[in-house]
């Protein structure tokens, strides 16, 4: 046993205890051996095996025993938490440990003496007791009632000779069960019962069967019952059955905007309350108070909940913690409402402790004032109402902020607008509405005009509910006005209102555009620039959610973190391959949209928008391969924990830029090149995280997905590898490739994947689906022609098997470090180059084809690593075009003049192939004089390498 305090150490903070509770010293004065127990053991927390002890003996005494057991536990927690022994989660943890303890208890001992009377009922069936409220989420204050719902599982009777039903029987285990925890005597009392949030509340049964139950949630329950069982947990009795009825019930499978009204009015209800009532310096329910920090939380969880199980936590900060991860939040409002919270939270418990009351009232008479304030770490009242307002003002803004409202638009446009387009009996009139939309600030009117005419008049418009329509109509003027800030071109207006069409009858999504009014205009800035994701949002207006995560999600993703995410998400579709291949893309899709709007502003540079892209692509690879070979048959292990004891996950996160990360793919450099994204195979995969492999089986990357230089638009070249040695098998882990191939580019109502090129594989589309690295190995050495060496200059381990990946590495670095006779390499180079051009004749404006463009480039790095890669070891490393320039000019293989330049416009030619693709261009044509000087660069470096 840890050694206690030394005498005088427990005296003065005993003092402190009972100067800062009354309570506490009512306690002693009537139980005298309660200080000895303080002294004795007051230096450690008190355990639930403790609780479990206490509580052990002759059934009578069971009321006895439970009042007992909570004075014991008050006292020492009070003690420990007022000498700052205690933290709030200990705080939580404790109370919540002894709530449990002595509802479990009570509930044994009441089913006990109820069927002595009536014998048990069938099936041996116990009361299920759900908690609600801050004991649901593990966070139950110090003086707090505890809200119940008493559940069975079916309709029936018990077996005894004086058998009743099980309503019956288990109504009369609940009433014992209340009497036993809530009965007050000198002792005082275990817990307060509150059981008024059980279906149809006081004048409900007092317990209700599950099939009741689910009857309630479908016809009888109110909106904001979701709210209070988001926190439903079973403390006592079986768990089986509740969450099936309970999670439909308060999440949605779709993302429910449409109740952030309902909860906005709950909350308008609960302010105008505590106004009539005096409460409006009630740390609770007060402006700013615990519960705007619990609705600004559950508010998120309510939304997303039903399309993100991440979010389906009962603690309010687990959930904030999660809803800051994905970006949510952003990061200084989560920092500010946790603080807030925890410290509403520990000013909550220090007025429960005075009197053992449960209040959340600030006090009035300047003596608690006083002692308050000393318990909370304040010389005064004055400055501890000082913090307090503080937190309150941040929790405020934090809360008004997640419900958005526009700044009104122009009465008058908004009126005219509508008047233009909901006449039913008038002839459209698409110059006058033009006119009127020029005045909005729409430069090319025309389309416009005739675009909202003809979706007003159309069926789909007109077999709206009168709601959605409604909330169409208002919508008309306000993405006409977003268009307008936003360059006001047709394509722009024409873009927003394409999307409205596409929406549909999914109200939710409207009352997401109107409740957010910055999502509106993020969809407007992103249309207007680009017309790829003005069609990728109207394809999927799911992603409209994505557009109301802070700033900083956009630009940092832990892949990580998203790898287990998506393995578990799809582990919990195994068996449904539709809705597994739709999840797939719905996840490239909601991360592709984020890559384009920190590229749009200016907040993913060119590289790094390629590192994410192809971190992106490398995990979707890895899930699809373990979830295909899965679907076949195959057993699946995780994959071995990293050499060395790596770190757990989540600790020391990657910084947006890439510190401490060690060198990147793309090392980070003053044009602010990109960032390391881990790969499949490398760091961060330890055991514990829910990646599957499928032993001796690897995906090889090639081309840009091999280079780390993937675009919005790439498809993947891939090769799939096998160890024979591990799998003797070849045939099976074929059906594994083809169908991995087969999930990539099937069209779905998702979309397509990936388009993949299978044809890099050795002996090309003749050869086999996938190949043993031993004939791998074999083929590259004797067969493989120098354009597939070149190849293999950008090939690497996307994902699979790690430690056969590693293999693969080491095979390429083996093949890459042979030597070659210069010339007769540079010649085949030359003579390939030279073949492509007279193939490509018709495209040769194409940035890609064009002298001094993208092949040229290509071309002079491949022969520099096939060339000089023997001597140099350094030039060997997957780093990219870029990086690889830049070491040939410090290895002094190029002049610094050519490499450098050459370097930098590779960056620029990336730059505008992002751009291209952004506007569905199907290749980037170049106009006359476009991109010059960086092309003249490359053909001084074509100069440099070739000679010619």
């Amino acid at each position: 046993m840890t050694p206690g305090p030394e005498p005088q150490a427990f005296e003065a903070a005993f003092a402190r205890t009972l100067r800062f509770s009354r309570y506490v010293e009512r306690l002693v004065h009537a139980r005298p051996g309660l200080a000895d127990e303080l002294r004795a053991e007051g230096h450690q927390p008190f355990s639930r095996a403790a609780m479990l002890a206490a509580l052990e003996g002759a059934p009578e005494e069971t009321g006895s025993r439970l009042r007992g057991l909570r004075a014991r536990v008050m006292a020492r927690l009070a003690h420990r938490d007022l000498n700052g022994l205690a933290d709030l989660d200990e705080v939580f943890a404790t109370m919540t440990a002894l709530a449990e303890e002595c509802i479990d208890r009570a509930a044994r001992e009441a089913h006990a003496r109820e069927a002595a009377a009536h014998g048990e009922p069938r099936d041996g069936m116990h009361l299920t007791v759900a908690a609600l409220g801050k004991l649901g989420g593990c966070e139950l204050n110090v003086s707090s009632d505890v809200d119940l719902v008493f559940l069975y599982a079916a309709d029936g009777d018990t077996a005894g000779p004086h058998a009743v039903t099980h309503a019956e029987f288990f109504a009369g285990v609940g009433k014992r069960m209340i009497a036993l925890l809530s009965e007050l005597d000198a002792e005082g009392q275990a817990f307060r019962v509150d059981m008024r949030l059980r279906p149809f509340g006081d004048s409900g049964p007092l317990v209700t069967s599950l099939s009741a139950l689910e009857d309630y949630f479908i016809g009888h329950a109110r909106p904001w019952e979701r709210y209070a069982w988001l926190k439903a947990r079973v403390v006592s009795g079986p768990a089986a059955g509740m969450a099936e009825q309970v999670q439909p019930f308060v999440y949605r499978r779709y993302l429910d905007y449409g109740m952030l009204e309902s909860l906005r009015d709950m909350h308008g209800r609960i302010a105008q309350a505590a106004l009539q009532r005096r409460r409006a310096d009630d740390i609770k329910v007060g402006a700013g108070g615990i519960r705007e920090c619990e609705f600004a939380v559950q508010l998120f969880q309510m939304v997303r909940g039903g399309a993100d199980r991440g979010l389906r936590l009962t603690s309010t900060r687990a959930a904030l913690e999660a809803i800051a991860s994905r970006g949510l939040i952003a990061p200084e409002a989560c920092v500010g409402l946790r603080a807030a919270y925890d410290f509403l939270r520990r000013l909550e418990h220090r007025l429960q402790y005075y009197d053992d009351q449960q209040t959340q009232a600030l006090p009035r008479g300047p003596e608690q004032q006083a002692v308050i304030a000393a318990a909370m770490g304040f010389a005064d009242y004055a400055a501890l109402l000082g913090e307090l307002n503080r937190h309150r003002t941040r929790v405020e803004t934090t809360f008004d902020s997640l419900f958005e409202r526009r700044e009104a638009l122009s009465h008058e446009f908004s009126a005219s607008l509508a008047a233009w387009l909901n006449d039913p009996q008038g002839t459209p009139d698409p110059e006058g509405l033009a006119e009127e939309l020029v005045t909005a600030g729409i430069v090319d009117a025309a389309p416009v005009a005739r675009r909202l005419i003809e979706l007003t008049r159309s069926r789909r418009y007109r077999s709206l509910s009168s709601t959605s329509r409604a909330k169409v109509e208002k919508l008309f003027p306000a993405a006409i006005s977003a268009a307008a800030r936003h360059g006001g071109t047709a394509e722009a207006a024409t873009r927003l209102l394409d999307l409205l069409e596409a929406i549909d009858g999914r109200e939710a999504y409207f009352s997401l555009l109107l409740e957010f009014p910055r999502v509106l205009e993020r969809a407007a800035r992103l249309v207007a620039r680009s017309a790829w994701a003005a069609r990728l949002l109207a394809r999927h207006p799911i992603l409209l959610d994505e557009l109301t995560r802070s700033v900083e999600s956009f630009t940092f993703t832990d892949w990580a973190a998203e790898r287990a995410v998506l393995a578990a998400e799809c582990r919990a579709l195994a068996g449904d391959t539709e809705r597994l291949l739709d999840h797939l893309r719905h996840f490239k899709h909601r991360h592709v949209l984020r890559f384009t709007i920190a590229d749009l502003e200016g907040e993913l540079p060119v590289m790094a928008l390629s590192d994410e892209l192809s971190a992106l692509a490398d995990i979707i690879l890895d899930v699809t391969v373990a979830e295909a070979a899965k679907s076949l048959g195959f057993a699946t292990l995780p994959p071995p924990p990293p050499k060395g004891g790596g770190e757990l996950p989540g600790e020391n996160p990657p910084s947006p830029l890439g510190e401490g990360r060690g060198e990147g793919q793309n090392a980070p450099s003053a044009q602010g090149e990109g960032r390391k994204s881990p790969s499949p195979l490398g760091e961060g995969r330890g055991e514990g995280q829910g990646y599957e492999i499928v032993p001796g089986f690897t995906v090889i990357g090639y081309g840009k997905l091999g280079g780390k230089e993937l675009g919005y638009g790439s498809d993947l070249d891939v090769i799939f590898l096998y160890d024979a040695a591990t799998t003797r098998e070849p045939e099976r882990l074929a059906r594994v490739a083809q169908r991995v191939n087969t999930w990539m580019t099937t069209l779905t109502p998702a979309g397509v994947l990936y388009e993949t090129d299978l044809r890099l594989r050795p002996d090309g589309a003749s050869g086999l689906m996938v190949s043993s690295i031993a004939s791998f190995h074999d083929y590259q050495v004797k067969r493989a022609w120098t354009w597939e060496h070149q190849a293999l200059t950008r090939a690497r381990a996307c994902a699979g098997d790690a430690a056969l990946g590693a293999r693969f590495e080491a095979l390429r670095d083996e093949i890459l470090a042979l030597p070659r006779e210069r010339a007769k390499l540079l010649e085949e180079i030359v003579a390939m180059r030279r073949k492509m051009r007279s193939e490509h004749k018709h495209e040769a404006r194409e940035l890609k084809h064009v002298a001094g463009g993208v092949i040229d480039l290509e071309f002079c790095v491949q022969a520099l690593v096939l060339a000089e890669g023997p001597s140099h070891p350094t030039l060997r490393e997957n780093k990219g075009n870029h990086t690889l320039l830049k070491r040939a000019g410090e290895l002094g293989l190029l002049p610094r003049e050519v490499a450098i330049p050459a370097a930098d416009a590779y960056l620029a030619m990336r730059r505008r192939t992002h751009e291209s693709a952004l506007n569905d261009e199907d290749a980037v044509k170049l106009a006359e004089g476009e991109l010059e000087a960086e092309r003249e660069a490359v053909k001084r470096l074509w100069t440099a390498v070739f000679g010619s």
